[in-house]
């Protein structure tokens, strides 16, 4: 049973920070938070959303975080997998006695703990674009609903496939090869 112990709540943290500070993740915020609001004012929203219908504008706020969430994934999974070359801040974590089982727990936990975050940036940017700007009427309640029913389960699946085949496979540039294969396929069949 995974338990979240005082090791990996340390890996877990550990993850978090080394996160915050990567230039990936503050690339993925920013090309997240453009997207949305380039469909709204460009209205290239109507084409996907009919009006009157309150959760469209929410599906369509979570439809383009998961279409762009597995690309992060893969290559933050990618990160979780190499060998670090230079010092981090999770060379601290490697002085103390922790299992395998509690590094790779506490640094899936940080980035599912990361994206998460990020994703509720997203909803509440759409919630505040679908309060002053849509015709649609507001239904507050979908936005968690959505959360947690396509976003989340999206991310296990990506996080969970990028580290089996990363763990199943020993070069890393194959690896990467054959998940961005796995998710044009899926993004664009």
């Amino acid at each position: 049973m995974l338990i979240l112990n005082t090791r990996m709540f340390t890996v877990w943290l550990y993850q978090i920070k080394l996160l915050r500070r990567d230039w990936l993740v503050r690339l993925f915020l920013l090309v997240v938070l453009l997207i949305p609001v380039i469909f709204y004012f460009g209205k290239i929203y109507l084409i996907f959303t009919p009006a009157g219908l309150s959760s469209a504008d929410p599906f369509l706020f979570s439809f383009l975080f998961n279409s762009i969430q597995p690309l992060f994934i893969l290559f933050m999974a990618y990160d979780l997998l190499k060998e670090k070359l230079k010092l981090t801040t999770l060379d601290v974590i490697y002085f103390r006695p922790v299992s395998n089982l509690d590094y790779f727990a506490g640094k899936a936990l940080g980035v599912i703990t990361v994206v998460m975050v990020l994703n509720v940036i997203v909803l509440f940017m759409g919630l505040f674009l679908q309060l002053f700007w849509s015709e649609n009427p507001l239904r507050w309640w979908i936005y968690p609903f959505y959360l947690v029913t396509l976003t989340f389960p999206t991310l296990c699946f990506w996080l969970g496939l990028s580290m089996f085949t990363g763990s199943l496979m020993k070069s890393k540039g194959g690896t990467l090869l054959i998940l961005l294969l796995i998710w044009g396929i899926s993004c664009f069949y």
